[in-house]
Order: C-alpha cells, then sequence, then structure tokens
C-alpha cells in the first residue's frame, strides 16, 4: 500500500479573502444561526453527502467578534486573495521545488459539517510536482495549495453546533505528497 499526506499550515498574514485579523478571540459579538440547505450545483445534481447532512436538521450557530466581517458570514462576496499569502505559499514551492501554475484561480470544495458558512471552502492551487530530499530519500510533492481555514468549533448539543468565526477563512498552505 502506498498513501499520502496531507500537511497544512496556518500563515499570520491576514485572512486570505477579506483584510481582517487572524487573532482567535473569545469575544463574542454577533451570533447568527443558519440551517444546511442541499442545493443543487452547476451539473444541477445534489451532492449525496449534502442532502443526508441536511436530512439531520441540525441547527448550526455561528459567533463572530472582532477579528470577523460580513465575508466570513458569508453577506459579502470574498476579496480578492491576500497577496502576502500568495507569497508565501509561492516562496514554500520554490524552497519544494515545485512549478508554480501559470494562473492562480480559486475553487471550492463542498463542505457539509457546518464548519464554513458558505458550505464550501475555497482553495487555489498554487505550484505542483515538487520534492523533498531528507536523509538521502526523495519524497514527492504532488500539489501546494493556499486555501482557508473552517470555523472552529466550540460546543455540539443534540440538533446544535457552535462554531466561532475567528479562525474561518485564516490562510492554510496545504502539501499534498
Amino acid at each position: 500500500m502506498r498513501a499520502g499526506l496531507e500537511v497544512h499550515q496556518q500563515l499570520a498574514t491576514g485572512k486570505l479573502f477579506c483584510d481582517c485579523p487572524t487573532e482567535l478571540t473569545e469575544e463574542v459579538r454577533v451570533v447568527v444561526a443558519r440551517q444546511l440547505r442541499a442545493t443543487g450545483g452547476e451539473n444541477h445534481a445534489i451532492d449525496a453527502a449534502a442532502a443526508f447532512q441536511a436530512s439531520r436538521g441540525l441547527q448550526f450557530r455561528y459567533e463572530s467578534g472582532p477579528s470577523n466581517c460580513l465575508v466570513e458570514l458569508d453577506e459579502e462576496p470574498p476579496h480578492a486573495l491576500n497577496a502576502e499569502a500568495v507569497d508565501v505559499a509561492l516562496t514554500v514551492a520554490r524552497l519544494l521545488h515545485a512549478r508554480p501554475i501559470d494562473e492562480v484561480e480559486v475553487m471550492r470544495k463542498i463542505v457539509v459539517d457546518g464548519s464554513n458558512t458558505s458550505g464550501f471552502q475555497r482553495t487555489a492551487l498554487v505550484a505542483v510536482g515538487g520534492h523533498l530530499d531528507i536523509g538521502g530519500k526523495r519524497y514527492s510533492i504532488q500539489s501546494i495549495c493556499l486555501e482557508e481555514d473552517a470555523a472552529r468549533k466550540v460546543s455540539e448539543s443534540s440538533g446544535e453546533v457552535t462554531y466561532r468565526l475567528d479562525r474561518l477563512g485564516i490562510p492554510l498552505i496545504e502539501i499534498v505528497t
């Protein structure tokens, strides 16, 4: 059997799609409650995992504090990618001998556990095909991505999950072997 790893590293560059700081906080200023509804995407098909989660009828509470804005609440479109985070990701790609792609485009990955208010995670492929040499052995790096971290779960009870949005949107470098 051959297995790969995903390694994530948070960046202290400010959030990925807005100008909010990346500090975690216990201060809650606003609480928003929502339920997950499964809908069809571009091909009009409903994702089976999303349909299952929606059928559970969970209520999601999102606690917003001083390090959040309307982007994290999914009430405002994301801003341009954080240029400093992109620069750090490209530096890591160079250190890992990876080939940067010609154009960085943001993709969406469906998230069905409520940890992202939009229902998907934004991810950008930055580089491919690198390697890391350790102890005379070469380890392949399949891809290097820049993505947003999820909200952090603070509590869960019967029928309700509470997330704090301070971590949502913090840039992550994802290195895939």
